[in-house]
């Protein structure tokens, strides 16, 4: 039984709390009053959907909240008790803008259960409950225009429906997979045995003979190869060790070779070198030209003590030509300062010298006559200095010419004793050389002789790497031809068990087909088995359907016409009928008016509630009255109020009409909305009359 149902920012439901009981729950409200959202609520707190947002009619974010005030999310709670026990569940359902995911928890006897993943709690309340989803939105909770639904089906739809709430189609679902699983594997047995045939026809014993035949062939033909490669090695080596002693040899041959040509050509050199002194002497002897020398090196030293004095006489001429250049200068200055004193004494206000007293114009006089005098002499002196200056240069240009001749002679001189010395140094080494060619000679010689005895023969070697090159590149071939062997030995053993593998395979092959052939005869066992057992379950629970609505009905019809309801099987559809007064069954389509369809329409909700969800005892008829006529209305009331709850512990009623208040015998809630200004809705209790 549901207890209590805790709404918050759930559509036009800011807070609401609803308290329930056992018996008729009615909740009445003007069209967009919030009544249904009650509903959807309890249907998403138990199964986190309903059937609005299930179809995608409407959205996750249109559940929340969005006017008079927008909210990020929303919540839901639900309180029931079942089989003793006290649950509660609370879900929280987010923007699909935001971050944080939706959640849920369920709670035993105040006790944690699961949570707060969304799964868990659906798996946790269809284990407790018994059913799921799809069964509560059939069986429990008949939405609004929907609660014809298996009515509006036509007779195959309905049966498929119906099958699958009773769970009958599983049984259907079974036995057609057996059968399409027998079909599969009587044609993969069939597509075996056809391929058992054709590889019986493609292996013959004879084909195996001959590849054994030439397995052995290819065997002993590949073990004389690798004999003849293994005498071809012991040669290959043999030829390969006289290879290397020749080569030995001729390295040893090359570089007396090559001594013996350095030799010959250093005694070329030493010849050419005697000779060239030869001819620089000429007639001359060693003794004379060493006289020469001599005679060279005396007017050498008489030279340089002649520069000496040449440098000592050119010292001593620019020392007195600075000293006269001083005496020069000394005149100059001393011209120039009498000069500026006359000049002192000519003026008007001559003065002393000595004192600086004024001057007397005698005085004055004497004093210039002397100064005149005086400038006079300095002149002299200084036209005598001036001449000695232009004697002393003369002098010093005479020295230098006469230093620059004697300089070149000088040269000269030295020139003619570096090649005096030259002469005698190479007349010196001329001995060296005549007894280096000596040696040379006999040097080369000895190479000669070494060379005899060495007695390399380069066409020896020429013909022993021939031979080792013929050899290794036959051991080549030979590695070639024993890889080709190989290769087809390879190849032969390759078919050998390929043909072995398919007689394996052929083997594998007849047991699997005996095996699927007896799948296919337990598979047809068992699929006769499940439809025998599926129509024996489909008459059992029918039945027990029909039971229910035939006690449902005369609560539900208030009238005389129609007596009974069932569900009929015809030609493997289910037809909806009713009983009129002379017992005769009529279906529905097409007959009964809209109110009677109705009352059909409820009969077989309550019944499948009562046979489904016994043990749950609820049901919710959302607008049940749709197309009832008044009375009906009436009769319809009171049948909620005094005989259902002979079937449904609890019954939850949503509806805008006033009428039903009277079958109410627990809760009545009216739903106030004012729409006109997008209001909250504001669920207001009434007492229930008696």
């Amino acid at each position: 039984m549901i207890s209590l149902v805790e709404l918050e920012n759930w559509k036009s439901h800011k807070h609401s709390v609803l308290e329930f009981g056992k018996g008729t729950n009615v909740i009445i409200g003007k069209m967009g009053s919030g009544k249904t959202s009650v509903m959807d609520a309890i249907s998403y707190a138990l199964f986190g959907t309903f059937p609005a947002l299930l179809a995608r009619r409407l959205s996750q974010d249109e559940v929340i909240m969005s006017k008079p005030t927008s909210a990020d999310f929303a919540k839901v709670a639900i309180e029931f008790d079942y089989r003793n026990e006290n649950y509660r569940i609370e879900r929280i359902l987010q923007k699909s803008s935001g971050r944080k995911t939706n959640e849920a928890k369920i709670y035993r006897n105040s006790n944690f259960l699961a949570g707060p993943k969304v799964s868990d709690v659906n798996e946790r309340v269809e284990e407790i409950l018994g059913i799921n989803f799809d069964l509560f939105s059939r069986a429990v909770y008949a939405e609004q225009n929907q609660i014809d639904f298996f009515l509006r089906l036509n007779p195959s739809e309905r049966k498929g429906k119906i099958d699958e709430l009773l769970a009958i189609d599983r049984y259907e679902n079974a036995r057609e997979q057996a059968g399409a699983l027998a079909n599969r594997i009587k044609a993969m047995a069939l597509d075996r045995e056809k391929l058992l045939a054709e590889q019986k026809n493609r292996i013959s014993d004879s084909e195996l003979a001959e590849l054994n035949k030439r397995l052995d062939e290819k065997t002993l033909h590949g073990k004389e190869l690798g004999k003849r490669i293994e005498k071809s090695k012991g040669v290959a080596e043999k030829l390969r060790l006289e290879v290397e002693k020749l080569e030995d040899m001729e390295k040893k041959h090359d570089m007396l070779n090559e001594e013996l040509l350095k030799a010959k050509a250093r005694a070329e050199e030493i010849s050419g070198i005697i000779s060239g002194i030869e001819g620089e002497l000429g007639k001359r002897k060693l003794s004379d030209i060493g006289k020469e020398a001599e005679g060279c090196r005396k007017k050498l030293a008489e030279f340089e003590d002649e520069m000496k004095k040449f440098d000592e006489l050119l010292e001593k001429n620019n020392l007195l030509a600075s000293s006269e250049m001083q005496k020069a200068k000394v005149h100059e200055s001393r011209i120039a300062e009498i000069q500026e004193n006359l000049l002192q004494l000519r003026g008007a206000k001559a003065s002393c010298p000595i004192c600086k007293s004024a001057l007397d114009e005698k005085t004055k006089r004497a004093l210039v006559a002397e100064d005149e005098r005086d400038i006079e002499l300095l002149q002299k002196q200084l036209k005598a200095s001036e001449a000695e200056i232009g004697r002393i240069g003369a002098q010093r240009s005479k020295l230098r010419q006469e230093k620059s001749s004697a300089e070149n002679s000088l040269k000269e001189l030295r020139e003619k004793e570096m090649q005096f010395r030259n002469l005698a140094e190479k007349a010196g080494k001329m001995e060296n050389y005549i007894r280096e060619m000596q040696n040379s000679a006999e040097k080369q010689k000895a190479i000669e002789k070494k060379m005899r005895e060495l007695n390399f023969n380069e066409s020896l070697l020429r013909n022993a790497r021939n031979e080792y090159v013929r050899e290794t590149s036959g051991i080549e071939s030979l590695h070639k031809e024993l890889e080709s062997n190989n290769e087809i030995i390879g190849g032969i053993k390759a078919n050998i068990g390929k043909i072995e593998g398919m007689k394996n395979e052929m083997k594998v092959m007849e047991s699997d087909i005996g095996n699927m052939k007896a799948v296919v005869e337990k598979l047809s066992i068992f699929t006769n088995a499940l439809k025998a057992s599926q129509g024996e379950l489909r008459n059992l629970m029918i039945d027990a359907i029909n039971q229910a609505m035939h006690n449902v009905w005369g609560k539900v019809y208030p009238y005389a016409d129609y007596n009974s309801a069932k569900i009929d099987i015809e030609n493997g559809n289910y037809e909806i009928k009713v009983r009129d007064a002379r017992n005769n069954w009529t279906r529905v389509e097409g007959i009964l008016s809209g109110g009677e369809r109705s009352a059909a329409a409820i009969t077989i909700r309550i019944a499948l509630s009562l046979v489904l969800a016994q043990n749950l005892s609820w049901i919710i008829l959302d607008e049940p009255t749709h197309n009832l006529d008044v009375l009906a209305v009436e009769e319809f009331s009171k049948m909620l109020k005094a005989h259902l709850p002979e079937f449904v512990e609890q019954v939850f009623i949503i509806t805008h009409d006033k009428e039903m208040e009277k079958a109410a015998t627990s809760r009545i809630y009216i739903m106030e909305r004012d729409k006109k200004e997008d209001g909250i809705t504001k669920p207001i209790m009434q007492a229930v009359s008696a």
